[in-house]
């Protein structure tokens, strides 16, 4: 049953009609993911995530406008991984909303912080990637709100970067 419960996930992330047979494969494959999640929850506690931002400057005249954040983990041995590199081998919802709401919570902060220090306001802004997982949790917005509370931080200096993927699987939602 649980060879087949793997398969029946293969071939749900294969899309429409697909069918999959259990091999060895997807067993390791499997295997690897529930690594990975439990690394990243242990991540998660253990401080070994970072926002890096990268700045965002006019062509005009190379004044900086803004930054993107941009998640980052610290694995072992110093070096970083990009959400690229682990979010797709990550299934459980939860760790995905933890996830989404630790960049929220640090880059708010981070915003909060240098509207204090720096007097920052618009149109200077913190560009934050929306996932299409995001896009589809229904209290996304309530969320968004408390962390903003909670930090500080100025909705006005917050930009979010949808995806165009989000898009497409949520088109009636884009537009509220």
């Amino acid at each position: 049953l649980r060879h087949a419960d793997v398969a029946m996930y293969e071939a749900k992330g294969a899309g429409r009609d697909a069918a999959k047979i259990f091999s060895e494969d997807m067993h390791r494959g499997a295997v690897e993911r529930l690594e990975t999640e439990e690394r990243l929850r242990r991540a998660l506690h253990e401080g070994h995530l970072a926002l890096h931002y990268q700045p965002i400057m006019t062509v005009r005249d190379g004044r900086m406008i803004g930054a993107e954040a941009f998640l980052r983990w610290q694995q072992d041995d110093g070096s970083w991984l990009t959400p690229t590199q682990f979010l797709p081998q990550i299934e459980d919802p939860a760790l995905l909303v933890q996830l989404s709401d630790w960049v929220l919570r640090h880059a708010f902060a981070t915003i909060a912080e240098l509207q204090r220090t720096s007097g920052l306001e618009p149109p200077f802004y913190v560009a934050i990637n929306l996932s299409d997982q995001h896009f589809r949790q229904a209290d996304f917005p309530t969320r968004v709100r408390e962390l903003l509370a909670q930090t500080g931080a100025d909705p006005n200096l917050v930009l979010f970067d949808i995806t165009e993927k989000a898009l497409d699987a949520e088109p009636r939602r884009a537009g509220e």
